[in-house]
C-alpha cells in the first residue's frame, strides 16, 4: 500500500510522486492549458479523457468514451476548445472507487477493505480529504453503483483526474503516482459482481443508512435491480438484523 506523503486532513499531498509533473500540472493550471497539456499523455496511457466544468463534462455525448478511446483529432479540438478546463476520466473502462467518507479513520478502513478486496490500486487521488478515489480497470464495462458515502463509478459516469477542487479551490492531488505514470492496463481489474459483493459487505458492517434499494415491504428479500445500477437514489434504512445472503440479497431480520 503507497504510503502517504503528506497529512490526508490538510490535503497537502503531492499532485504526483515526481516533483517536476507536480510542477508542470499546477503550472498548466495557472497558464490555462491544464486540459492542453495533460489530456494527450493520458489518452497514451489508455484512459479516456474528456473536459470538465468544475465536476461537470463540458461536451455532449461523453459517455461514448465510457468504453472508448477519443480519437488524436477529437483530443486536438477539445484541447483547443477547453484548454483550461479541469481533467476527467470517462469510467467504464476506468472504474473509480469513490470514497466520500470525512472520517479520516473510517476513509482509511474503507481503503484497505477495498485493497483487501480488489487488490492495491496505485492510483488514489485526493479531492477534499480525507475523501478520495481508487482507480481500478473493469474486467467487463457494467453500470456504475451509487448507494451512498462510497461508489462505484463505472459505465455512465466520469471521474475528475487532474484540474482545481470547486469547494477547496486547490489542486486534486495523487498520493503516489498518477494515471500520466500508471497506464490503465496496468490497474487491478474488477468485476461488478466482486464490486456489488464488497458493497454488500460494507454495508452490513455499517448496519448504515442509504445504501441499497428496492421495495422494503415488510419481510420480504431486497435486491438491487438495474435502475438501481443505473444511479436510482431512492432509499431507506437497512433493518436491525438484516444479513447479506452469499448471492448478494439481502434478508431482513425482524423489526
Amino acid at each position: 500500500m503507497p504510503s502517504l506523503r503528506a497529512n490526508l486532513e490538510t490535503a497537502k499531498v503531492a499532485l504526483t510522486g515526481r516533483l517536476a509533473i507536480s510542477a508542470n500540472g499546477q503550472k498548466a493550471s495557472r497558464l490555462g492549458t491544464l486540459f492542453a497539456d495533460i489530456a494527450p499523455r493520458l489518452l497514451e496511457q489508455g484512459y479516456s479523457p474528456i473536459p470538465v466544468r468544475e465536476k461537470r463534462p463540458a461536451i455532449d455525448g461523453w459517455t461514448r468514451y465510457c468504453t472508448r478511446v477519443p480519437s488524436s483529432k477529437e483530443i486536438a479540438r477539445w484541447a483547443a476548445q477547453f484548454p483550461a478546463h479541469n481533467l476527467g476520466g470517462a469510467c467504464g473502462r476506468l472504474v473509480a472507487i469513490d470514497i466520500d467518507e470525512d472520517d479520516l479513520k473510517t476513509a482509511s478502513d474503507l481503503q484497505r477493505s477495498a485493497f483487501a478486496a480488489f487488490g492495491d490500486s496505485p492510483l488514489i487521488r485526493i479531492g477534499r480529504a480525507p475523501r478520495r478515489v481508487l482507480l481500478y480497470r473493469a474486467e467487463t464495462p457494467f453500470a456504475s453503483i451509487k448507494p451512498d458515502v462510497v461508489q462505484v463509478l463505472a459505465e455512465g459516469s466520469q471521474v475528475v483526474l487532474f484540474g482545481e477542487h470547486p469547494g477547496t479551490g486547490k489542486p486534486y492531488a495523487w498520493v503516489d503516482d498518477s494515471p500520466i505514470d500508471v497506464p490503465l492496463t496496468a490497474l487491478p481489474t474488477i468485476t461488478e459482481e466482486k464490486a456489488r459483493s464488497w458493497l454488500y459487505e460494507i454495508g452490513a458492517k455499517k448496519m448504515s443508512q442509504n445504501w441499497t434499494h428496492l421495495d422494503p415491504t415488510e419481510g420480504a428479500d431486497l435486491r438491487i435491480g438495474p435502475s438501481y445500477s443505473r444511479g436510482d437514489t431512492k432509499r431507506f434504512h437497512l433493518p436491525r438484523g438484516s444479513t447479506p445472503r452469499a448471492d448478494g440479497v439481502i434478508n431482513r431480520g425482524a423489526h
